[in-house]
């Protein structure tokens, strides 16, 4: 699986399960919070089911609902010219309900903006890969119909941050055999954590242009803009370019509101998103779907593995879902 087919997911199932009192993973994030201590006037949350499809050669052959879940969390302080915004997302699947598949990840982006530019940016985020980079059709579709047979592979993480024009990383690769799936996500985070700081990370150092971002953080601006949008990011020190396109989708409306989670269907916005990798050209697409109540999306696909497709939609159920905080 190469690093685009993780990206989304890496990404997107990859936060802070909590707010920062709960628990912090990265010196550099930690540092950033508390350099910039202001208070909060805007707080999301959104919790997520995670449904699972599992094709070959485009004929689905498995597909189970509620294999796991996910959580995003989005928070805002604006003082004067200055704004600071924590982003996290994470989630995972159980491999006893998907078929052995072992997935997991997280993933948290701190951001300072002065006069809407980003000034200094921190992230911390790991996710489970394979042990090796390429699975030919038949080996997956063994590997498949085996049932609990998939090996839990590594887990990749990696610390960055973004500033004065240059681009800092770290990355290591951890056993994923002592990280494992649970439902606790709190736990999980401190665990990997304490492994990244143990690890033997490879450090990355290059230059940026001043319109370089981070993934979430690419994809909050998308959401907020209409029509098309270009950015340019980094993960793991290394350049991506992100291209979306937004437009109303009024059909998957309707199937939101029938299942309220949306009061109007009219309201709905579908995100199509390209992950563009400029350093190997590669290139791999995401959607996600939007309403006016929040900025956290109500429905989110990608395919982390060709034969793979996760789709997380955000269920009221599982928790009290948004949480928003205005200033009075």
């Amino acid at each position: 699986m190469d690093l685009t087919r993780r990206n989304w997911f890496g990404r997107i199932l990859a936060a802070g399960l909590a707010l920062r009192s709960k628990f912090a993973w990265a010196e550099r994030i930690d540092r950033l919070l508390g350099e910039n201590d202001l208070p909060f006037n805007t707080i999301l949350e959104r919790t997520y089911r995670a449904d699972v499809v599992v094709a070959v050669l485009g004929v689905p052959i498995f597909s189970r609902q509620g294999v796991g879940g996910g959580v995003a969390v989005l928070r805002e302080a604006l003082q004067g010219g200055r704004r600071l915004v924590s982003l996290q997302f994470a989630g995972g699947a159980n491999p006893a309900r998907t078929h052995g598949i072992h997935y997991f990840g997280a993933t948290e982006e701190v951001v300072v903006e002065s006069r809407t530019e980003p000034t200094r940016v921190a992230s911390f985020g790991f996710v489970t890969t394979r042990s090796s980079n390429q699975e030919s059709l038949e080996q997956a579709r063994q590997s498949l119909m085996a049932a609990n047979s998939h090996p839990a592979g590594v887990v990749m993480a990696v610390e960055q941050s973004v500033e004065l024009g240059t681009v800092r990383a770290l990355s290591a690769t951890l056993p994923a055999g002592d990280v494992a799936w649970r439902d606790d996500w709190q736990e999980l985070a401190k665990q990997v954590r304490s492994e990244f700081q143990q690890a033997n990370a490879t450090a990355r150092e290059v230059n940026c242009s001043a319109d370089a971002l981070t993934f979430l953080f690419a994809v909050l601006r998308a959401a907020r803009a209409p029509g098309k949008s270009s950015f340019r990011y980094f993960h793991s020190g290394k350049p991506y370019r992100l291209e979306t396109e937004k437009a109303a989708d009024r059909h998957a409306g309707e199937s939101f509101a029938a299942k309220r989670l949306t009061r109007a269907p009219g309201t709905v916005a579908r995100l199509t998103g390209q992950i563009h990798d400029l350093t190997k050209g590669h290139t791999s697409t995401f959607r996600l779907w939007l309403d006016q109540s929040s900025d956290l999306p109500i429905r989110i696909e990608f395919s982390p593995r060709s034969y793979l497709r996760i789709a997380l939609e955000f269920d009221p159920t599982l928790e009290p879902s948004a949480k928003r905080k205005e200033e009075a």
